[in-house]
């Protein structure tokens, strides 16, 4: 049942607790419409959600000794997420109930269980209509998976009946592009990987003069931008850690390319030749008219990212330093790790140069080389911090420094600490070195 139509997820379950919060039945459109005639118990629970514990469509579910939640409060905060992700007003019900076994199925590992894990934040629909959700927590952060109804009895020696209502609605194939699958790595303070897991995402393909430039789809949602608190390393620039809501655009798989900019442009100006290094020695100015260029072949809107937009793509719904985790090795990423280390991690081998871009693992918007390689410019002037900052995804364009242009995501030659999530760097529009590059985004 794809994600488009009606949503069935979990929220709130957790290893060691025993009840699992099954928030069920959302509806948006032209069910609104009819459900508000059907029923004077609707209850607003924000501007854009609505809840009625007494929907004549559950009355059969009410009969399988499910509860309804009775904290408002914890209903609007996991359909939040939800609607962001809709992107329109939605009318739902919730339940609870407590399947014991599969919670002992998640004390061991779930991703050995479930298919296209992924963080709650950007979860997407699934491409099969058998594939039901399942929502656990992990370190404190809800993540869904899918799994196929005939083979969850199975895996968990239980029963799992998730129930969809009759909508009237047809599920249609993804409007967002082609699937793809890609590994993602989870790391611990000393670079080990402690987790692996297979992931997917949407994209499209164009062909800019028979070159592919691979653009994937980056679902809305909301983050806190900037720097936490008791973050190692951190700089005043990336505070006050800010909530930003994001609307969804397409952003370049890998920094522009010197094959894919050679296509463009006529030419390569990049110090490390390479045709699937990332192209370097780039101005702010030859990236935006990079843009440009593209948008009048494609006939489409091409741009440089906004500051938010590229930090929200970086983290891909985590929270820590780096996408990673708690750290990055020289497995991973394309740094400078001569000195001194971000955590425990070992020291690894320094390249001195830039690498071919997709060598590393993706992050979980399937997003490659977003830490280190080379530095990436954004479409925002420069400011001195975060203090009064746009709680959207668009540029902050009044009222900043526009002498100068941000630039994010380290590089070759940076050390750890400035190759974090959070950190933000500025130099003249015309700066040209061999350690700056970009990628585009498509609204």
């Amino acid at each position: 049942m794809y994600l488009d139509h009606i949503i069935n997820i979990g929220q709130g379950i957790s290893i060691g607790i025993d009840v699992y919060k099954n928030v069920s039945t959302i509806f948006k459109g032209d069910k609104i419409k009819q459900f508000n005639q059907d029923s004077s118990q609707i209850e607003r629970l924000s501007d854009n959600i609505l809840y009625a514990p007494n929907l004549h469509v559950l009355q059969d579910v009410t009969k399988r000794e499910q509860q309804y939640v009775d904290d408002l409060r914890e209903i609007r905060e996991s359909l939040e997420p939800v609607q962001q992700a809709l992107g329109e007003e939605i009318l739902s019900s919730a339940m609870i109930l407590t399947p014991e076994k599969m919670q002992q199925a998640f004390s061991n590992n779930p991703w050995d269980a479930l298919l296209d894990v992924r963080p709650f934040n950007i979860v997407t629909e699934s491409s099969n209509s058998d594939m039901l959700p399942i929502l656990f927590h992990h370190n404190e952060t809800p993540f869904l998976g899918w799994q196929t109804s005939s083979t969850l009895p199975k895996l968990f020696n239980c029963h799992y009946d998730l129930w969809f209502p009759e909508t009237g609605l047809t599920t249609k194939g993804s409007k967002y592009g082609e699937r793809f699958q890609f590994k993602t790595v989870t790391v611990d303070a000393w670079g080990k990987v402690i987790e692996r897991c297979t992931n997917s995402a949407y994209q499209i393909t164009e062909l800019i003069n028979n070159v592919p430039l691979e653009m994937v789809y980056i679902p809305a949602g909301t983050f806190l931008m900037g720097s936490l608190e008791n973050e190692k390393g951190q700089y005043e620039d990336e505070r006050p850690q800010h909530q930003v809501t994001i609307t969804p655009f397409y952003m370049s798989k890998y920094p522009i390319t010197q094959t894919q900019w050679q296509a463009v442009m006529g030419n390569n100006p990049s110090n490390f030749k390479g045709e699937n290094r990332p192209v370097e020695f780039i101005s702010w100015h030859e990236a935006v008219e990079f843009c440009k260029q593209v948008s009048k072949i494609t006939e489409k809107d091409y741009h440089l990212p906004s500051e938010a937009e590229w930090e929200y793509a970086c983290r891909a719904g985590t929270n820590t330093p780096f996408y990673f985790g708690d750290t990055i090795s020289t497995e991973l990423v394309n740094y400078n790790c001569s000195c001194p280390a971000y955590a425990s991690e070992n020291e690894g081998t320094y390249r001195e140069e830039t690498s071919d871009v997709g060598i590393f693992p993706a992050n979980a918007f399937g997003l490659h080389d977003m830490h280190g390689n080379v530095l990436e410019w954004c479409a925002d002037p420069w400011y001195k911090n975060y203090k009064g900052a746009r709680p959207d995804s668009r540029v902050w364009e009044h009222g900043g420094d526009t002498l100068r242009r941000v630039l994010r995501g380290g590089s070759w030659v940076y050390f750890p600490r400035p190759c974090r999530s959070a950190y933000r760097y500025r130099k003249l529009p015309v700066t040209k070195y061999d350690n700056v590059g970009f990628r585009i985004v498509l609204s």
